[in-house]
């Protein structure tokens, strides 16, 4: 598996090359040992490394700062529910929130459509 990794990350656009292949086939990709093995394995840990926190950070950045417009902003609700960031972010305040919590979905995920379930907005 690591050598057939390694093979792929030779193209100029791994990422891409990866997906033109799974599209030649009808299979769910998003169940296979690929996955699992290499992105899950692999990737998932950088990325909880080097993401994990920082969308919490931002968020409450973002929430601080619509406080001092909106003081009585109720913050007990889920980001995503607080109305008035969406007021003063606009659509931007959404993919942030949804960025966030796809990071947290994939703490747990044993694939790629938990994390795309859990993050429907």
């Amino acid at each position: 598996m690591p050598k057939l990794y390694n093979f792929i990350q030779s193209f100029p656009d791994p990422i891409k090359w990866l997906y033109d292949k799974a599209a030649m086939y009808d299979n769910n990709m998003s169940q296979s040992i690929w996955f699992k093995e290499i992105f899950l394995s692999v990737h998932k840990e950088n990325i909880l490394k080097h993401h994990g926190e920082f969308w919490d950070k931002l968020i409450k950045e973002m929430i601080g700062i619509v406080k001092k417009v909106y003081p009585d902003t109720d913050t007990s609700v889920p980001p995503v529910c607080i109305p008035e960031c969406e007021q003063y972010w606009g659509k931007m305040w959404e993919y942030i929130c949804i960025c966030a919590d796809s990071v947290k979905a994939l703490k747990s995920a044993e694939s790629f459509d938990e994390v795309g379930s859990a993050c429907m907005v």
